[in-house]
């Protein structure tokens, strides 16, 4: 069970301390940067006490107050950082008013939702959106994001809360061969094409009634997404080379990093507001540091558990993961966690395992070319002219810089096969 509360706070050490004491306490967390935030407002709506730091010292008023049940009541607490300047156990006082929290806010079970870690507003916002839409199986679902926020997560999520017990099909839009989606999605009877030597269901079909869920729909080649787009809409479709509608049962989710209105170019309008039923906008993590320090602690625990070690981190880490702009997310956060680990030898992290694993991280997009060689700056030709492979080299580089590392979308840049390109990059040491 977990009893929702909220924190309003820019102080950074109740920012570091709230969510450890938060998880010991089985508190559902939420920090605030300010109680007039209109997010605090739906907060106490559905029972959850927000805790004004600023507020004057009523832990006692507090105490006696009666359980909130829909009313906007705030509990207030006396954690004022100026104020308690003089105290030499802050984290104390912490602990006392997320207790009485704790007996005041009502419990709820702990669900699917709750794997959305974080205690930033952006958090509980998308854990909410994730409950609402749930129980709407009818209704399809849009999640926008960069790469690396956990749009995939947000799609299990709904998943698990709307129809735990069926399948779910995750299909990666950009990893199918353009002449080959519709098959993939819809199957294809015997005989269709040259090779089909037999029926097969598509992906669509192997959904049944649970969760189709479409990753990346914005790299999805235009010719297959009409068709895409009436199996939707009418609920029905038809394997290739057949006359038989197939009916849709499954529940479509899907996802891109494609959401600014000159990114979707690739997109067809009618398909994406079909899509978009429900939209939940995953946020970067730079928009969130106040995430960092959770979503780090889990990631060292997940990789303690499989590799062994004590899986904590230590202050001064912390604060160095929070000055990073993580251009990856959640993504980059994870990686760079487990290599900080694996520096740690199985200790606590610190600053300087975390300063180690960014350093060694190349980013492609800032990767400077190459130099020409010395003998044509020698013999003043020109200097584009170099020799092939430098060219060839720095032409992929340009092109994963502008797809954003994608290499399924630079393939198609280049014009060349995805699996040429992919025997390119390791040739060239691109990662």
């Amino acid at each position: 069970m977990l009893h929702e509360v909220a924190l309003a706070t820019r102080d950074p050490r109740l920012v570091h301390d709230a969510p450890i004491l938060a998880a010991e306490l089985g508190l559902d967390l939420t920090i605030l940067a300010d109680a007039t935030e209109v997010r605090h407002r739906r907060l106490a709506e559905r029972g959850a006490l927000v805790l004004d730091p600023r507020a004057p010292d009523l832990i006692e008023a507090a105490g006696r107050a009666e359980p909130v049940a829909d009313v906007a009541q705030l509990a207030v607490c006396a954690l004022d950082s100026e104020a308690r300047a003089s105290r030499l156990a802050p984290r104390e006082d912490l602990r006392r008013a997320l207790e009485l929290a704790r007996g005041l806010a009502p419990a709820r079970p702990r669900d699917a939702a709750d794997d959305i870690l974080g205690v930033s507003a952006y958090a509980a916002q998308q854990r909410e959106q994730v409950r609402s839409v749930a129980a709407f199986s009818d209704v399809s679902v849009l999640v926008l994001g960069e790469t690396g926020t956990g749009k995939e997560l947000v799609a299990r999520s709904i998943h698990e809360l709307s129809a735990p017990e069926r399948p779910f099909v995750a299909v990666n839009c950009a990893a199918i061969p353009e002449h080959l989606v519709e098959s993939e999605l819809f199957g294809h009877a015997a005989g269709a094409f040259t090779g089909a030597h037999g029926p097969r269901i598509g992906l669509m079909e192997a959904a049944e009634d649970g969760t189709l869920f479409l990753d990346e729909i914005g790299e999805m080649p235009r010719d297959p997404q009409s068709a895409l787009l009436r199996a939707i809409e009418y609920r029905t479709f038809r394997r290739v080379g057949s006359n038989r509608d197939v009916p849709l049962r499954a529940r479509v989710l899907a996802a891109t990093n494609r959401f600014a209105r000159e990114d979707r170019r690739r997109l067809r309008g009618d398909l994406y507001f079909r899509l978009a039923g429900v939209t939940i906008l995953t946020a970067p993590l730079r928009a969130r540091l106040v995430d960092v320090p959770v979503l780090v602690r889990r990631c060292l625990e997940d990789f303690a558990r499989r590799h062994g070690g004590r899986g904590t981190v230590a202050d001064d880490a912390l604060a160095r993961l929070a000055r990073h702009p993580w251009p990856g997310n959640v993504r980059e956060l994870g990686a760079v966690s487990a290599h900080a680990a694996i520096l740690a030898r199985g200790d606590t992290v610190r600053a300087a395992h975390v300063e180690a694993a960014l350093e060694s991280r190349i980013d492609v997009r800032s990767t400077p070319p190459p130099p020409s060689t010395p003998g044509a700056r020698e013999s003043g030709e020109h200097p584009i002219l170099r020799p092939l492979p430098e060219m060839e080299r720095e032409l992929i580089r340009r092109a994963l810089a502008e797809c954003d590392g994608n290499v399924s979308r630079a393939a198609r840049l280049l014009e060349v096969p995805r699996s040429t390109l992919r025997d390119k990059m390791e040739r060239y040491g691109f990662r």
